[in-house]
């Protein structure tokens, strides 16, 4: 998103200078995900730029052989896991307060490693962080996520029973905790090895968002309860409740925890300061290149 403001892309309307580095970032890395596995004696040893989950290695080998979006994301074992939700919580942030073209975006760039599930779940979490980006209540946040969540899914049919459980226990003076249990049993899965589908992930989140008010700091707690789905669904949860609440919600101790990344996902990232790349990022967007 920080290379969108490059002179390169300087003659693009500002949605095409951010679509045009999506995809200029997805092909780099393939290019070097293909030269990596070029210089090792066989794939399964080839030392890669990147930890990352299997939609996004399968989407980056798919556009190394020289496929393209949607068949990098159809194309692909994990097409329905929650890679892309995560990255749509931050594109979402090119469009405060329009919901519809944060999903367009989103989108744009879960084609490249997801399908089906995957694709709505990324819409969803765009739509709900640039609605309350834009000044929404939690009510009207979570309803502009469920808007891009088709009733006829797995995804659609969970975050609606989801969030409606949110609602039903509403007054529990438990608050969002009283929510574990139920979403435990009721929306994640207890037989697939990996928990991070978006048709679980994302209703979690959207559920704890409802049930906390929008609180970041009940809301992340009662979603790491939530072990199976533990890997992903504290993040979207946060992101939307952060979003809701801004900076100023989030306890100072866990911000001090996490704001230095370690370079787990990207190596090279390692020591970046995540506030301070946070304040260049928005620094970025109200001041873009051409306006």
């Amino acid at each position: 998103m920080l290379t969108a403001a490059e002179p390169l892309l300087a003659h693009l309307t500002p949605a095409r200078r951010v679509r045009a580095a999506v995809d200029r970032a997805w092909n780099l890395l393939a290019a070097e995900v293909a030269a990596a596995a070029e210089r090792a004696p066989e794939v399964e040893s080839a030392v890669l730029p990147l930890r990352a989950r299997i939609s996004v290695r399968a989407g980056l080998g798919n556009l190394a052989t020289g496929l393209r979006p949607p068949a990098t994301g159809h194309d692909n074992p994990h097409y329905f896991d929650d890679a892309a939700c995560v990255r749509a919580a931050v594109l979402a942030v090119v469009h405060p307060g329009a919901p519809r073209e944060a999903a367009e975006l989103a989108e744009f760039d879960a084609r490249y490693t997801q399908d089906g599930d995957g694709v709505h779940g990324a819409r969803a979490v765009a739509a709900a962080v640039a609605a309350a980006l834009g000044g929404a209540g939690v009510e009207d946040t979570v309803a502009a996520a469920l808007d891009e969540l088709p009733p006829d899914t797995e995804i659609g049919r969970n975050a609606q029973h989801a969030v409606k459980l949110a609602h039903d226990f509403a007054g529990d003076t438990a608050g969002a905790f009283a929510l574990v249990p139920l979403l435990e049993h009721q929306i994640v899965d207890h037989v697939y090895s990996y928990g991070i589908a978006a048709a679980e992930t994302v209703p979690v989140a959207l559920a704890l968002a409802t049930a906390s008010r929008g609180t970041v700091a009940e809301a992340v707690p009662a979603a790491a309860c939530l072990s199976r789905v533990a890997d992903s669904a504290p993040a979207l949860a946060g992101a939307l409740t952060g979003a809701l609440g801004g900076g100023a919600a989030i306890p100072a101790p866990w911000l001090d925890a996490c704001r230095t990344l370690s370079g787990c996902a990207l190596p090279r990232l390692a020591g970046t300061d995540l506030v301070e790349l946070a304040g260049l990022l928005a620094d970025t967007l109200r001041h873009p290149p051409g306006g």
